[in-house]
Order: C-alpha cells, then structure tokens, then sequence
C-alpha cells in the first residue's frame, strides 16, 4: 500500500477533536470540523493557524479566497466553509483549496498510528 492511501484512510477515520500534527515544528492541530472529503483543523492552543484537508486529493492548505468570508476561530464559520466547499454556492464556484501554499499531506501531517 502507498503511504498516501495510508495516511487517506487514516484521515477519513478522523473525528471533530482528533489530534494532528504537522511534521516540520510538531505543532499540534485539532480537526474542528468534517463533512464530505473535507476536515478543517486549528492550530492549538490559539486557533490562529488553519488548513483544510481534502481527504480524496491527499491534500492540505488554506482556501484562495482573496476575501476570505470565514473565521476559523468560529465553529459556525467551519461549518459553514465545509458545506461551501462540498457544495460551492455559486458565487462561490472557484472555492478550492489553495494550491500556492498547500501540499500533500504525506509531506506535511503526522497522525497517530501512521509511520
């Protein structure tokens, strides 16, 4: 098996609360949200940092909104990004996660139980 199927099935076994890590500073994530092929995490303890994980494509990053409409640190905002992003309204038909600063998450996430 691949390590991208791998760390692809680990993901979609992921709940809201589950710990993630990214691998270059250890910093710990929390999965604040999923619905569809979509998981948004924050950083802890701040919530400062987000990504967003598209568990199908194996790839994590911010979205390119230029005017991002959502807060990260808002329940109700992730919420409401997961829905846009599994069904884009369509003003919002560009909505994709961004491919400037995103990567795949083989080379980025650490999670529990995946070597």
């Amino acid at each position: 098996m691949r390590p991208i199927k791998k760390i692809q099935r680990k993901l979609r076994e992921l709940n809201v609360g589950s710990e993630i890590y990214f691998k270059q500073d250890n910093a710990l994530f929390i999965v604040r949200g999923k619905q569809g092929k979509f998981l948004v995490a924050t950083s802890e303890p701040d919530r400062e940092t987000y990504t967003i994980i598209d568990i199908e494509k194996g790839f994590c990053g911010p979205n390119d909104r230029v005017f991002n409409p959502y807060n990260y640190k808002k329940q109700e905002d992730i919420e409401e990004c997961l829905r846009d992003f599994n069904n884009p309204p369509e003003d919002m038909s560009d909505l994709k996660i961004s491919l400037r600063h995103g990567t795949n998450v083989e080379n980025v996430i650490d999670l529990p139980g995946i070597n």
